[in-house]
């Protein structure tokens, strides 16, 4: 996984965490337009991070889920 999307919060702390190796376009609060422009050139491979279950998802820890595309 390269590329997701998640709330802004989540979407933010992954990106920085991670050092830029998986870039999180935020869903709700759009604030870094690279990382929307990165998700979407990439939309058939960026996942959803959701805190709620998702049809086809895995959960990856409590309260985070790995959506398809």
């Amino acid at each position: 996984m390269k590329y997701a999307r998640a709330d802004y919060w989540r979407a933010y702390a992954i990106t920085f965490l991670t050092n830029e190796r998986i870039i999180v376009a935020s869903e709700n609060v759009k604030r870094i337009s690279e990382y929307q422009k990165l998700a979407d050139a990439h939309g058939d491979e960026a996942v959803r991070l959701s805190r709620e279950t998702c049809p086809g998802g895995t959960m990856l820890m409590d309260k985070l889920w790995i959506c398809p595309p």
